[in-house]
């Protein structure tokens, strides 16, 4: 604890005193730095204001006219580098609707390149060129939209091959035949299934003239399985021929599998070439605006280049007035700095040092408001001391459980090892811990958890037997008792009591394998004067007794043996 003891001069500081001085006020020297500071401003920026005015008329004609031609100039070229990305996403459209938004996109980016109106403020190439391009764009979308139809009709057909081949092996064999027409039936379905799996393979061809080679050899299959179907009748009923010739609509039909395929590759060569196409004619406007906006960019930079230069020499004027007056504030600075900030720092360092407890007269020099403020705090230097005393044994309480924390805790323990040391009697000291606190917390929540442990704290303080015995809270969900002139027989006893009354709260916890309710572990170590330990030994063994305590089930209490 830390005791403030008032200097002897202090009741003298509340009085004021009354200075003959003759009274200067700080409003008045900051009036008077400030209109003086404020004085050399204005006179620098009126010479700044008459220096840069036949600039006037050349920084308007840049801002008017040439910044937003180049403005303008990047925002076109920006959005019609854009389009390169949006002819990338429209030709590898899979399907309708992304196709259609990414059209949608592209006539919204074409309408807002044309709203910039880049193309008016130029020739007839540039108005012609964004007009060929949305045309371009336009004979695009209608080649993918007719590959993803082709596409679609590819998988239709595919759904309907396996469809077919479903129905031919869901058909099983019949015991009323003989075993020569089981024999065809099963001959005439493997060889319609070598079909289905060869057809199968076109959908994974990337080369037309492998899927022309293909449809030859598919035409010849079906030709063999239409005549093996002839005298093939199903159990159903059903004709296998009938069957066949279906197979062979949806395979090489005019709008069957192989001719559909056939098309979807000629359109995605159509739709790649026109991509292509309409990316170069996207990339030489480009190029056409870029151009513009370098020939707009290099006369605002010699246009610029103009200006600065006749800048440059009236910087030079402004720059002798600017030195004239950073002197005169270097002056003024350091005037301030040794009629108010010196003062005000030694006033802060004697403050400082009246805190900490030194006699030091807090009285300054002069007769302003500084003064004033140092005779001040003579007046609320023992206010301050006593909140200072207070705070400090706040400090010492635990702020949830309202019992003494981990820092009272310590002052207590070495107090009480060197009283053992002196009379020469035992000191036992408990470690306790909640059992499985951690799953109460995630299980029941915090507000539960903070309840929890209040009550075990006063559970733990009704359990002190003598004035002198000592409960804190040691951190989380571990607590501290401090036995005293016990030996390691007595604090068993406390150790077993104190297990007793947390039961008996019956603070019901379904996660805690040691029992039904809120349980604790407790290690305990004795303190004995012919082996002498300090505080952080005695604290170190408790602690082992207590992990011994939890590996041996836990709701239990183990005292420390030396090895």
């Amino acid at each position: 604890m830390v005791n403030i003891t008032p200097p002897n001069n202090m009741q003298n500081d509340k009085e004021p005193k009354v200075n003959s001085q003759r009274r200067v006020s700080l409003t008045t020297i900051f009036s008077g730095a400030f209109f003086s500071v404020l004085v050399v401003f204005i006179l620098i920026i009126g010479m700044g204001f008459y220096r840069f005015s036949d600039f006037q008329s050349i920084l308007s004609q840049l801002t008017a006219e040439a910044l937003p031609e180049v403005t303008l100039s990047g925002k076109t070229y920006s959005k019609v580098n854009e389009l390169t990305f949006l002819t990338e996403r429209l030709a590898s459209s899979q399907t309708q609707a992304f196709r259609r938004i990414a059209y949608q996109d592209i006539e919204n980016k074409i309408i807002q390149i044309s709203e910039l109106g880049i193309e008016r403020n130029k020739d007839q190439f540039l108005r012609t060129q964004l007009s060929a391009i949305s045309k371009e764009f336009y004979g695009l979308n209608l080649l993918v939209e007719k590959r993803i139809q082709f596409h679609i009709s590819v998988l239709s057909q595919e759904t309907k091959m396996y469809q077919l081949h479903e129905e031919v092996l869901s058909f099983s064999t019949s015991d009323e035949h003989t075993a020569t027409y089981i024999h065809k039936m099963f001959s005439w379905a493997l060889h319609y299934s070598e079909v289905i799996s060869l057809s199968g393979k076109v959908l994974a061809m990337t080369r037309l003239n492998e899927i022309r080679q293909v449809s030859n050899e598919l035409e010849q299959r079906l030709e063999l399985l239409l005549h093996e179907s002839k005298n093939v009748i199903l159990v159903n009923k059903a004709n296998a021929e009938f069957l066949t010739r279906k197979l062979e609509t949806v395979l090489v039909g005019e709008e069957g599998l192989l001719p559909t395929r056939m098309q979807e590759f000629r359109s995605v060569g159509q739709a790649t070439g026109r991509s292509n196409f309409v990316r170069n004619l996207v990339g030489d406007y480009a190029r056409q605006i870029q151009f513009y906006s370098y020939e707009v960019s290099e006369a605002v930079i010699t246009e610029t280049e103009t200006t600065a230069t006749r800048i440059n020499q009236q910087s030079k004027i402004i720059g002798i007035a600017a030195i004239f007056a950073v002197i005169f504030l270097i002056a003024v600075v350091y005037f301030v700095q040794r009629k108010i900030i010196h003062r005000l720092v030694k006033l802060k360092r004697n403050v400082l040092l009246r805190l900490n407890g030194e006699e030091v007269n807090l009285n300054l020099l002069g007769n302003d408001e500084i003064s004033d403020i140092a005779q001040s705090f003579n007046t609320f230097a023992e206010q301050i001391e006593e909140q200072k005393l207070a705070m400090q044994a706040l400090s010492l309480t635990d702020g949830l459980t309202g019992i003494p924390n981990r820092r009272f805790m310590d002052e207590r323990l070495t107090a009480e090892v060197q009283t053992a040391k002196r009379h020469k009697w035992p000191l036992s000291l408990l470690v306790l811990d909640v059992d499985s606190f951690k799953e109460f917390n995630d299980h029941y929540g915090h507000l539960d958890g903070d309840d929890c442990l209040k009550k075990v704290a006063t559970s733990l303080s009704t359990c002190k037997q003598r004035n002198s015995d000592f409960v804190a809270r040691f951190g989380g969900e571990e607590f501290v008792f401090i036995l005293p002139d016990t030996s390691i027989e007595g604090a068993e006893q406390v150790a077993a009591m104190i297990l007793k009354c947390i039961y008996d709260l019956q603070i019901v916890h379904g996660w805690n394998p040691a029992g039904e309710y809120i349980t604790l572990s407790i290690g305990i170590a004795c303190y004995d004067h012919q082996h002498h330990v300090n505080g952080e030994e005695l604290i170190e063994r408790a602690d082992k007794a207590l992990y011994k305590a939890k590996s041996q089930g836990k709701n239990c209490f183990v005292s420390f043996e030396p090895e």
